[in-house]
């Protein structure tokens, strides 16, 4: 259930950047979060949902992308403290490859390269 309602906060994020909808999401999140919480470690995968459906609906660019390795480094603590072999890999992999992308757009704005033109350039468009 937790990945369909990622899955459809990420399509609808894309569209809107409404505080409601984020705010909707948000209390998803929360309450059938904080309705199963039995071990403080659960709060982790909570935080990180939280944290990345703001990312989503409020940041740009690297900040984002900084926000949602965040969320993912939860996850892949809460997996590993839970024992799941395949969600902490998974998580894992998801965790380097991007914090490898992270520095690799940092790099490149520090060269006065911008990588996240293109996104600029919709939301112009858009807006």
């Amino acid at each position: 259930m937790s990945a369909e309602i990622n899955a459809i906060r990420t399509v609808i994020s894309l569209r809107t950047r409404s505080l409601w909808v984020m705010g909707i999401f948000i209390a998803l999140t929360l309450g059938l979060g904080l309705s199963k919480f039995n071990h403080a470690m659960e709060l982790l995968p909570i935080f990180g949902t939280v944290a990345s459906t703001w990312a989503l609906f409020r940041c740009k660019g690297l900040t984002t992308r900084c926000v949602m390795w965040c969320s993912t480094a939860c996850w892949v603590a809460h997996n590993f403290w839970l024992g799941s072999i395949g969600g902490t890999l998974i998580e894992g992999s998801f965790l380097v490859m991007n914090g490898l992308n992270i520095i690799r757009f940092w790099r490149m704005q520090r060269r006065g390269i911008d990588p996240f033109k293109v996104e600029k350039e919709v939301q112009q468009q858009e807006g």
